[in-house]
């Protein structure tokens, strides 16, 4: 084997410089402490991506763990795990989403006690638009000890604001503050962003609709203060015929009360 070449992983590899190797050591001593720009190690992060597999891989072989890439994470992206008030919460992976329908369809089942079967037999999101918010990092879920979805979350921007097209709960996990959790972590997701407020669309007199928005800070939105996007998101709904029952727009300032 040439002296430019190293097995890695069972590669053939390029030989690290000891620079790569220094990134490594640091990493590994520091990467649990989340190396950000004050840290004074922000420049070993700056890691040529031509070399960033290679520097993986070594990583992995000498330490058997993860490189943590902090200075990569953007502002755009949900953290890859987080905690809010003792919930842990994940961002979405594409082998979740066949069980966010399920959550979806189990949540709706209580509608038709109110004799709001139409809302109840409702189509969940497209497995189409479950993988673009997923793709996107705007989709969050808890997950239970075996690490399965039991409640979902998913946002896209609307008008300078952070918009919850959705927010689902298994009812087997309803009332342990796992709405509360994900509402609370897209509110952090939307902070760095700028984003002024999260906004949603809501039945006005469901108990775990509107009212129990009002509970965690949300206000309604007068229809004459609708932004334009809004102002679609609600014809949507109309031609959908899902707003056979009123419904309102709620918003809650980022940061603000209740988040």
């Amino acid at each position: 084997m040439a002296r430019s070449e190293c097995f890695v992983e069972g590669e053939v590899v390029g030989v690290p410089d000891e620079q790569d190797l220094e990134r490594v050591r640091v990493l590994e001593d520091h990467g649990n402490e989340g190396l950000g720009a004050s840290s004074g190690f922000a420049d070993l992060l700056e890691v040529d991506l031509s070399r960033r597999s290679l520097f993986e891989r070594v990583h992995r072989s000498m330490f058997a763990g993860p490189v943590v890439h902090e200075r990569r994470r953007t502002a755009a992206q949900p953290p890859a795990l987080t905690r809010e008030n003792g919930v842990v919460i994940r961002s979405a992976r594409v082998d979740d989403l066949p069980l966010l329908g399920d959550i979806e369809r189990a949540a709706g089942a209580a509608f038709r006690d109110l004799g709001m079967a139409a809302v109840a037999d409702a189509d969940p999101p497209s497995m189409g638009e479950l993988t673009r918010f997923q793709a996107d990092g705007r989709a969050w879920v808890v997950a239970d000890e075996a690490d399965a979805p039991v409640a979902y979350l998913l946002v896209e921007v609307v008008d300078g604001n952070g918009h919850v097209e959705q927010v689902s709960v298994h009812p087997d996990h309803a009332r342990q503050g796992l709405g509360r959790a994900l509402l609370d972590a897209v509110d952090r997701w939307a902070l760095p962003l700028g984003l002024s407020a999260l906004t949603l669309t809501t039945y006005a007199d469901v108990p775990w609709n509107a009212p129990y928005y009002a509970r965690l800070g949300f206000g309604i939105v007068a229809e004459v203060d609708l932004s334009v996007g809004l102002r679609r998101i609600r014809a949507r709904e109309e031609a959908s015929g899902l707003a056979a029952w009123p419904r309102v727009v709620m918003r809650r300032p980022v940061g603000g009360p209740g988040s």
